[in-house]
């Protein structure tokens, strides 16, 4: 009895192993492609350096590597006759009094991997008086680059679409006010 179950143990073991392989080389999130569409025109995006996707072409991530990605979360609540600043690992959010009307959770979420990302909430929010996202790229593929901007994700079009900021060289730091919430990413155009 004893040699059946070992014998059970490792056919479970190793079909649980061969499941992995083929999910991590055929699995992916296509909501929001990494890259879009191929091109010169289309922005190179920032990643941290020291991480296994650090100088990748950009492509898709499979399943394993998705799920291996730690999400990152800050939340805190903010009165509309305050001001407040958000901020955590690479990002930094300053919120001025009168953003919004009513008292409002704020949200940051990012992953320790991948493409530097953050995803602000609450989602679609538009503000009366613009917020300021700061982003530390010192430790990142686009630490030494020039020409950097902010890009947000357009879910009706399904595109990234740039909304600049200001590019602090010497800093490695790229600053942008956003007059609405949806999902950053940091990239050079062109590349």
């Amino acid at each position: 009895m004893l040699f059946k179950f070992q014998r059970f143990r490792i056919f479970a073991g190793a079909s649980v192993a061969a499941l992995l392989l083929v999910l991590s080389g055929c699995a992916s999130d296509h909501s929001a492609p990494t890259t879009p569409s191929a091109g010169r025109d289309q922005p190179a995006w920032a990643y941290p350096m020291g991480t296994p996707d650090a100088g990748s072409d950009g492509t898709e991530l499979g399943a394993l590597d998705l799920l291996s990605r730690v999400i990152q979360s800050v939340v805190e609540v903010v009165l509309p006759t305050e001001s407040a600043v958000i901020e955590s690992g690479i990002y930094r959010l300053e919120i001025p009094a009168g953003a919004l009307p009513d008292p409002t959770t704020y949200s940051m979420q990012y992953r320790d991997r991948g493409p530097v990302e953050v995803e602000l909430g609450p989602h679609g929010s538009v503000f009366d008086v613009p917020v300021q996202l700061s982003i530390d790229l010192s430790g990142s593929t686009l630490a030494s680059g020039s020409d950097v901007s902010l890009y947000w994700w357009d879910e009706d079009h399904g595109q990234w679409v740039d909304v600049g900021g200001t590019w602090d060289p010497a800093t490695s730091t790229l600053t942008a006010s956003l007059a609405h919430f949806s999902r950053y990413r940091p990239g050079r155009a062109g590349w």
